[in-house]
């Protein structure tokens, strides 16, 4: 049956025991529509919501259905930790944006964000993996994410103020330098005068 499994795959000798999330989406062969979920951010922190991105895509001949959107947050046990429900009208294609909550005590690790689409007996799956992590750095590199761009702005004005800073030194050592020529060039111009006026006493003194 076209779905979306999700489960474990262990792999256990005497010595060692593995195992290997796994994610099988299974589609019908003749679909009448078909789902795909993207995720915002990949990585997320606990207490925050993961923002999943759902399209749906009429392939059959019939339209303007109504189709029952199930989403939910599931371990790789199959636990439901979140979910939402609610029915949808499709000419050929919907995309919507739907939110579910992470809850502040959920353990670090991966889970899947997963997606039905349900018209009668005939259903589409779509899932999409993430991860929670209490320390979620990783958004600040997501490209296309808020924290993303900040980052890059952040980065950006750095530059500027590096930059600015050594225009700033430029400058200053710039007139200290011209100071410095004046004031080499006063104590010549003295140095000469008062060679000038040495040898105007002598010749005055013959």
């Amino acid at each position: 049956m076209p779905d979306s499994y999700i489960g474990q795959i262990v792999v256990e000798s005497s010595e060692v025991k593995n195992s290997v999330n796994v994610v099988i989406d299974v589609k019908a062969k003749s679909p009448l529509f078909d789902v795909t979920v993207d995720v915002k951010e990949e990585t997320i922190s606990p207490g925050e919501d993961v923002t999943a991105l759902i399209e749906i895509f009429n392939l059959g001949d019939l339209s303007n259905i109504d189709v029952l959107l199930y989403y939910d947050l599931r371990d790789f046990d199959g636990n439901v930790i979140t979910f939402g429900e609610e029915s949808l009208a499709i000419e050929r294609r919907i995309a919507v944006i739907r939110n579910l909550h992470v809850p502040e005590y959920l353990a670090d690790g991966t889970y899947v964000v997963y997606v039905r689409a349900k018209y009668g007996d005939i259903q589409a799956t779509g899932s999409k993996a993430i991860r929670v992590s209490e320390f979620a750095l990783a958004p600040l590199f997501e490209r296309g994410s808020t924290s993303y761009y900040i980052f890059i702005i952040l980065i950006i004005l750095g530059i500027i103020g590096i930059i600015a800073v050594i225009i700033s030194l430029i400058i200053i050592w710039r007139k200290r330098r011209r100071v410095r020529k004046a004031i080499e060039f006063e104590r010549k111009r003295r140095e000469q005068i008062e060679r000038e006026k040495r040898k105007r006493e002598v010749y005055v003194g013959s």
